[in-house]
């Protein structure tokens, strides 16, 4: 394999396993969003309780559509 060759199957790893990482995260906000349980969503993702910890903290501060839009239920 070229030298180039060699760097594009790098490059398709490497944005293999950042589309991965993202999916991951995606499921883990999702799964908060409904309520599970912190511990449940670290052994289902496999993120640690850190990032899981962080996502949460995120999704706890992040605005409703109907706040961002000044409607109030």
């Amino acid at each position: 394999m070229t030298k180039v060759g060699k760097l594009y199957e790098e490059e398709k790893l490497a944005y293999g396993r950042k589309l991965a990482e993202t999916k991951t995260r995606v499921i883990a906000r999702n799964l908060l969003n409904i309520g599970r349980p912190i511990d449940e969503v670290v052994q289902t993702t496999g993120l640690s309780k850190e990032d899981v910890l962080k996502l949460n903290h995120d999704t706890d501060t992040t605005p409703s559509p109907a706040d961002e839009h000044g409607n109030h239920a």
